[in-house]
């Protein structure tokens, strides 16, 4: 679903902004907004007991949370609350339980959820934005179906704030992001480290490009697994892109990681 402020041409105050390590995304997440967070889904709360024994209840204090505890939370350099949540299954991992790519998914499904909520929460509020701080650039909303087998049982939308589409036009057209490209190529084969899987990429498995007008176009390996919308002339407004035959945790896992190497390339761009 469209978050039409953001995509609308809005300024909205920096709630979260996305980042990956090569092995874990990292959610920043500004003080002030983790603790609202944690009002939301900290233990005793009607969200954290909709979830069953195996989720485990943030705390304002870091330490773990989510589905098995998969999510870790602990203080960035600069001053952001930094959640971590793994871009995969460690094979390695020998206890039990463990959480597997589905809970993966749903955990950082529910965190970019409720962050989008707290989003919506600060746009009805109608106060004005201060001076100097950073703005929202792009909203990410993750799915996840019931049936893990589910023909795009793992969709994603990702909202691109004016700001952001500007600076990607600024940059170019039908130009590939070849940054964003490795970081993709790279997590897709992390799983597999013990050198068994050394298998050509073909050309089209990992895709991102800017097309007309700084709209981004990506592609995992599957089939016609992708992530954009038409390239048009969007004015002062910003775009909502759509997935299309995601099926699987482990492609839109690869789709975010492309979307966190733009976003850190976009947010450096415009406040340095």
């Amino acid at each position: 679903m469209e978050f039409f402020p953001l995509v609308g041409g809005k300024k909205l105050p920096e709630v979260y902004h996305l980042g990956f390590s090569g092995t874990h995304f990292q959610v920043f997440v500004t003080l002030e907004y983790w603790l609202k967070f944690v009002s939301l889904t900290g233990a005793e709360t009607h969200y954290a007991s909709r979830h069953g024994q195996e989720y485990i209840s943030p705390s304002i204090f870091g330490g773990s949370f989510g589905w098995y505890g998969c999510a870790r939370v602990s203080k960035s350099l600069d001053d952001f609350v930094c959640i971590e949540v793994p871009a995969f299954v460690n094979e390695s991992n020998t206890v039990e339980p463990v959480a597997q790519m589905r809970d993966l998914g749903s955990t950082l499904a529910n965190i970019f959820f409720i962050l989008q909520h707290l989003i919506y929460e600060y746009d009805e509020q109608n106060v004005e934005m201060q001076q100097g701080c950073h703005t929202q650039l792009f909203v990410v909303e993750t799915f996840l179906s019931r049936e893990p087998t589910q023909f795009h049982g793992a969709g994603l939308e990702l909202a691109v704030s004016t700001q952001a589409r500007k600076y990607l036009e600024g940059l170019g057209r039908q130009i590939e992001l070849e940054r964003a490209i490795e970081a993709m190529k790279s997590h897709f084969f992390m799983p597999h480290v013990d050198g068994q899987l050394q298998v050509r990429s073909w050309r089209g498995d990992f895709v991102v490009r800017l097309r007309d007008n700084g709209v981004l176009h990506m592609n995992t390996r599957g089939n016609c697994a992708c992530l954009g919308t038409m390239p048009r002339d969007f004015g002062d407004r910003g775009c909502q892109l759509s997935s299309h035959n995601v099926d699987t945790v482990k492609q839109q896992f690869n789709l975010l990681v492309g979307i966190a190497s733009v976003w850190q390339m976009v947010r450096e761009g415009l406040h340095t």
